[in-house]
């Protein structure tokens, strides 16, 4: 088991009874340095999803490992950037801006990303997403309203559901459960592992 530990930025390898084995540093080795947000293994490197790049509210991107955790590269690819996976050959992420309530050095728009181009935007004032999962049919995107952090556990959450086309089917609103932060799909999920 793989987890982003975001405050260290490291990725820590666990095993099944999650004893920590292994803690895999994401250079510079700086607290909340990158904000690592997640990592993403597509069967023949791994990519861990970094929420800034260079500066705090600015560009993100992810840095490429091999199979053995030495790094390949580094890339800039959104901002805000969250739940970062490589599907069918093609990176998929989500952006997300706070522009709404502080100062950012990215564009204010939010959505979700495939290889650099917004493909399903979504309001950047009202919702802030930060996972989402995908089968064969299906995207669904989860998130919360926008507020300052100590104000999030009463935030409506969000979930929007898209066609494989990014269009929008259906939107979900869940008031006072607070910012939905992760989603799984019981079956098929790409946006869980390697896909074929």
């Amino acid at each position: 088991v793989y987890v982003a530990a975001t405050e260290y930025n490291e990725v820590w390898e666990l095993d099944e009874d999650l004893n920590l084995l292994r803690r895999i540093v994401v250079q510079p080795h700086l607290q909340d340095y990158n904000h690592v947000n997640n990592v993403f293994c597509d069967g023949e490197s791994f990519y861990v999803c970094l929420n800034r790049y260079g500066q705090r509210n600015g560009y993100g991107g992810y840095a490429k490992f091999d199979m053995d955790w030495t790094e390949l590269e580094r890339r800039t690819i959104g901002w805000g950037s969250h739940a970062l996976s490589v599907i069918e050959g093609e990176i998929v992420n989500l952006c997300s801006s706070a522009g709404g309530i502080k100062q950012v050095y990215h564009p204010h728009r939010a959505g979700l990303m495939v290889n650099g181009e917004i493909v399903f935007e979504n309001n950047p004032d009202k919702y802030f997403c930060k996972d989402f999962s995908m089968d064969d049919e299906r995207i669904y995107i989860v998130g919360g309203e926008i507020k300052p952090r100590e104000e999030r556990g009463a935030a409506t959450g969000v979930v929007f559901v898209l066609n494989r086309k990014y269009e929008l089917l259906e939107e979900c609103v869940l008031p006072g459960v607070g910012g939905l932060c992760g989603c799984r799909l019981p079956d098929v999920d790409y946006s869980n592992g390697a896909s074929v």
